[in-house]
């Protein structure tokens, strides 16, 4: 059965708040972008895209491996406001 909802999950950003670059640190044996990932497709998200930015280089392989669809935000470096 095909779902009709779709996840955006926004990883351009600097994670600056943060310290390390959010999307790759260890969760529970693997990425944190694996891991949210994961979560989507196993409670029915088939369709889920990703918004790359920063680091864009290191993202797009895994993303690619992992057949999600990104979005790339060429103006990351402007920020959220």
């Amino acid at each position: 059965m095909s779902s009709n909802v779709a996840a955006l999950i926004l990883s351009a950003g600097y994670s600056s708040r943060m310290g390390d670059f959010k999307p790759l640190l260890p969760l529970g044996g693997l990425t944190a972008l694996e891991r949210t990932i994961s979560l989507f497709r196993s409670s029915g998200v088939e369709d889920v895209r990703v918004v790359i930015g920063y680091r864009s280089e290191e993202l797009a392989p895994l993303l690619k491996r992992l057949a999600v669809r990104t979005i790339v935000n060429s103006r990351f470096h402007d920020g959220m406001f």
